[in-house]
């Protein structure tokens, strides 16, 4: 009978093999001097990223942005060829990339840059940060202009018997809307309409800036995208119709070298020495000596008690904070946060955690792509709050309530009795509609959570709820607006929010930043248990409701068993 080997067996002769081949893994050939630099960036950097063992992990931003600094400062790195792909909604995260590459071309190091296929975030990028930019004749720009799109399933949740018994305080707060209406409200209409204008004013300038065109002339060649090679060039949006080993010499060239070199973070493992250095790899440990700390809150925000791929967990984040609070080499903390918010007990908790830390040491808020409702809500504990111009921000609001199922059980032929020893019993119960009893008390909880909720930000701003009220209500604003109503301290980065961090903790400059969680390791990774995923739906027509309701915010946090949410006020895609 086979009998597979246990972990710690496999650990066992795991490690007898790296004693064995160790020393090839250190017989690795040194990068050449003088060299160039290829760098592949097929999507935006994440902000926090985890390890697989069979897909190593990519960087961070930050860890990409700190790549970027080496190249600028070292002297033997003279040049750049990035390779660009689709980036979508990650406006912010392309102003930080930006500012980073900017620093290399202030070094008088060359970037050129390649694409095959891009889009308006992807494009901005290269407009900005590139000296030129080549195109596969094959590829496609898709600079297109700024779109959002929200989904409302209610026409359909009513035909197949589902009752979305919502309830929303903020008159902006539209996160039911997705489940309870069949067109946009006004409110969100009138609010994603600044908000896309904003975005596609921003994307224009800076395209029109970095290619040296008007504002006129970059708005036409938009008006008639997606575009192929032959009339980007046309427009004047890229410099080269060319393959990429066309590319790589022509950055030869400019870069004054004969070796381009790959990033190394983006090989492949292509050979043994390679795959050991990868198993020997393992979790850096914090810094003996005072240091600054970034935590990332991302995706949407659960009560849950165990790490999660895309999502933040209360309790881990909790727990890390008191850690941080009682660990005297913590000078300072930074909060990078791009989440529409999730559950509002969550929210608050973490709040809580956050304000406690700041009692004690500095604590900034940088806000990536999005710091939404529960996203605000963690941020405004903190000392200060950057966001960048193209970052949304707001949306201070709660919506609660259920989704009911007792049309379509009944049209399943499925009947439910309810028993009650008391008038609202069944309020959390999914295959009953809302009493009005039950209505009314869920309506004060709803009313409660939103009075604390302004209270919260208020107390962190260090204002009056007078001054909050008018851009809460649900309201959700891009970062530039945010900062004229009081609820964003600085236009900026990330890098900006460290070194803010680095002076209020009175630390020493190039000091390093320790990221937490630290990376998984290799071994870890394998044999541990690793992060949580989200299920994956099965098949039929009650797996496709499923999968519907999975990418609507409010079905994702109500499925989670939580009644009262702190979330963005629409299911929104955003390009």
């Amino acid at each position: 009978m086979n009998t597979l080997l246990k972990p710690r067996t496999m650990r066992r002769l795991l490690g007898i093999l790296l004693l064995l081949v160790a020393a090839l893994a250190c017989q690795r050939a040194l990068p050449a001097k003088n060299v160039a630099i290829e760098l592949a960036m097929n999507e935006a950097p994440a902000e926090h990223v985890g390890y697989s063992f069979f897909h190593p992990s990519s960087r961070s931003l930050y860890e990409l942005v700190e790549r970027l600094r080496e190249i600028a400062e070292d002297k033997h790195q003279t040049g750049v060829l990035l390779r660009v792909g689709p980036f979508e909604g990650a406006y912010a995260r392309v102003r930080e990339l930006t500012r980073a590459l900017r620093r290399i071309r202030t070094a008088k190091k060359p970037i050129h840059c390649h694409f095959e296929t891009t889009d308006n975030a992807g494009y901005e990028l290269l407009a900005s940060s590139c000296d030129s930019i080549s195109m596969s004749p094959s590829g496609t720009l898709d600079l297109a202009g700024v779109r959002a799109q929200a989904i409302f399933a209610g026409e359909l949740l009513t035909t197949l018997g589902v009752n979305a018994e919502l309830m929303q305080v903020g008159r902006f707060k539209g996160a039911a809307d997705a489940l309870t209406e069949s067109s946009m409200p006004e409110t969100t209409r009138s609010t994603l309409t600044a908000i896309t204008h904003t975005l596609q004013t921003e994307l224009v300038a800076t395209v029109a800036h970095g290619r040296k065109r008007s504002p006129k002339q970059t708005q036409a060649a938009m008006d008639i995208g997606p575009l192929t090679a032959a009339t980007a060039k046309e427009h004047g949006l890229i410099d080269a119709i060319a393959y990429v080993d066309e590319a790589r010499q022509h950055l030869r060239h400019a870069a004054k070298v004969e070796k381009l070199v790959a990033d190394p973070e983006e090989d492949e493992v292509s050979d043994l020495s390679t795959l050991i250095q990868e198993l020997l790899t393992t979790p850096e440990s914090p810094p003996s000596k005072p240091h600054i700390v970034l935590v990332p809150v991302t995706g949407t925000i659960t009560s849950s008690t165990e790490p999660l791929d895309h999502d933040t967990g209360a309790d881990v984040f909790i727990a890390e904070m008191k850690r941080l609070r009682d660990d005297e080499n913590v000078a300072a903390v930074v909060l990078r946060i791009d989440s529409p918010g999730g559950s509002a007990l969550a929210s608050d908790l973490m709040w809580h955690a956050v304000y406690e830390l700041r009692k004690k040491k500095p604590v900034f808020a940088s806000v990536g792509g999005m710091a939404a409702s529960g996203g605000y809500y963690i941020a405004s504990a903190a000392k200060e709050i950057f966001a960048e111009r193209t970052s949304l921000v707001g949306s201070i609001g709660v919506v609660g309530g259920k989704i009911a199922f007792a049309d379509l059980a009944q049209k399943l032929g499925i009947h439910t009795e309810t028993l009650r020893a008391s008038p609202n019993a069944g309020w959390a119960d999914p295959t009953t509609a809302f009493t009005e009893s039950e209505r009314a008390a869920v309506r004060q909880l709803l009313d409660t959570t939103y009075a604390l909720f302004l209270r919260r930000v208020a107390q962190g701003r260090g204002v009056s709820i007078a001054k909050i009220e008018p851009v809460a209500e649900g309201r959700l604003m891009t970062g530039d607006v945010a900062k004229q109503g009081g609820l964003v301290d600085h236009l900026g980065g990330l890098l900006d929010t460290l070194e803010a961090a680095r002076v209020a903790a009175k630390l020493p400059k190039k000091r390093k930043v320790y990221l937490w969680p630290p990376h998984q390791s290799p071994l870890e990774s394998l044999f541990g248990q690793g992060a949580q995923s989200h299920a994956k739906a099965g098949s039929g027509i009650g797996a496709g409701i499923a999968a519907l309701l999975a990418n609507v915010p409010i079905a994702r946090v109500l499925a989670s068993n939580e009644r009262v949410a702190a979330l963005l006020p629409f299911a929104l895609d955003m390009r």
